[in-house]
């Protein structure tokens, strides 16, 4: 299967429920992680001894856009479904997206200095699996 290689200009982060429409300057997808449960004991000699567990982390997604002042609170919010959409590809009429629950749970961090634009970064935690629809 080929790799696909896409730039990320074009991309969007879309709430339900919440007013959310701040210019994303980046945007970091989870990376989604099994439970190992470590089996260890007093005979075990060379190495740790593990086994995959049942539960899996869905992660978090991770954000940073220009600041937006209207945005203060988000991290009180209830879960809301969120919606990542994919730059357009050539020929593409929807993008590719990527749907989750998830509530954020940090949001702010603004930093000052001379010369730079503020930004702020925000951290949705997801909450059970991803539905992704193909582009069309």
């Amino acid at each position: 299967m080929a790799t696909t290689r896409t730039e990320g200009v074009g991309a969007v982060l879309e709430a339900a429920v919440t007013p959310f429409s701040p210019e994303i300057k980046t945007l970091s997808l989870p990376e989604r992680a099994r439970e190992v449960l470590d089996h260890t004991h007093l005979g075990s000699v060379d190495f740790t001894e593990n086994a995959p567990g049942k539960l899996r982390d869905p992660g978090q997604v991770s954000f940073t856009c220009g600041t937006d002042h209207t945005l203060r609170g988000i991290e009180s919010n209830t879960p809301e479904t969120w919606t990542v959409k994919w730059p357009l590809e050539e020929g593409e009429a929807t993008p590719a997206q990527l749907s989750f629950t998830g509530y954020v749970v940090s949001f702010g961090g603004e930093e000052f200095s001379k010369g730079t634009p503020q930004d702020q970064s925000g951290t949705i935690q997801v909450q059970g699996d991803f539905t992704f629809t193909a582009a069309t």
